[in-house]
Order: structure tokens, then sequence, then C-alpha cells
């Protein structure tokens, strides 16, 4: 984006924020996304890989099923481990350039332990960063690699 579009896309987010209040940011990412689209689209289903202890404290490979709509600069998405153990997590995230950042988060869970936080890269067909979240048998705020690939097969 050069000087004006970052003007453009500052001021349709301040009209945007006074017109909708606080489904602003939201509104905001997906008209800014179909007026200056990514170069990708991240709709589809994925297989992501991260890595967390276990309950004797052994480092585990862990791998979830994510489905995302991508509407805009906005991703939205759950997630479920692919053993079928634990919760199912919601997602709400926005791309920016070939980053995307985001949380997921237990759906209407207020406690630390439900939520967490991702950044990753899209780098070829595959998005590559890190994921933290709060690991509640432990008591410890833990952290991983977390890798998403494509995967469209998956039910």
């Amino acid at each position: 984006m050069d000087t004006m579009d970052y003007i453009l896309s500052a001021f349709a987010s301040w009209v945007v924020g006074i017109i909708f209040g606080k489904h602003a940011q939201h509104i905001a990412l997906i008209v800014i996304g179909f007026i200056f689209p990514s170069k990708f689209n991240l709709t589809g289903k994925w297989k992501a890989q991260y890595n967390e202890y276990n309950r004797s404290m052994v480092r585990i490979n862990v791998e979830e099923v994510i489905r995302i709509k991508q509407l805009g600069n906005l991703i939205l998405g759950e997630c479920i481990n692919s053993a079928n153990m634990g919760p199912r997590f919601l997602f709400k995230g926005r791309i920016n350039k070939n980053c995307i950042l985001g949380h997921f988060y237990i759906d209407k869970c207020k406690s630390p332990e439900g939520c967490g936080a991702f950044q990753i890269l899209y780098v070829e067909d595959k998005l590559i960063g890190k994921c933290i979240w709060y690991d509640r048998d432990h008591k410890i705020i833990d952290s991983s690699e977390y890798i998403w690939i494509k995967d469209d097969r998956l039910d």
C-alpha cells in the first residue's frame, strides 16, 4: 500500500467506526479487504500442528482441524483437536499483508484458560508462526511453533 491507500483506509475505518460502533473493526476489515484484496484465500479446511506438554510434562505433537471463512481481511473459524479431545475453539483474526494475527477462544469462556493468540505468516502454501496460551494443567503460559497446511479433503 502506498500513502494514499493508508489515508483512504484510515478514513474508511473512522467513518465505519462512527456509524457501526463496536462492530466497526470487523466491518472495516471486510470492506478494506474487498477494496485492497489479499494475495491469498484462507477459506477452507486446514490441518494445524503444534506441541504442548502432556500431564507428565513431556512435549507432544498435537494436530487439529481448522475451518476458516475469510471475509475481506477478516477471518473467522473453528478448531477441533484431531483426536476429538478437548473443547471446540473459535477463531477471529485479521490479515495484514502476508501476516495473519488472531486469537482463539472457547465460546462464552471468561477465564484465561479458554483463550490464546497466534501470529502466522503465509509462506508458499503453508502458514507458519507461533501460538501462545494459558496451560491450566500446569499453571503456565505455554507457546509453540504453529503450522497450518491447507487440506480441503478434511471433513
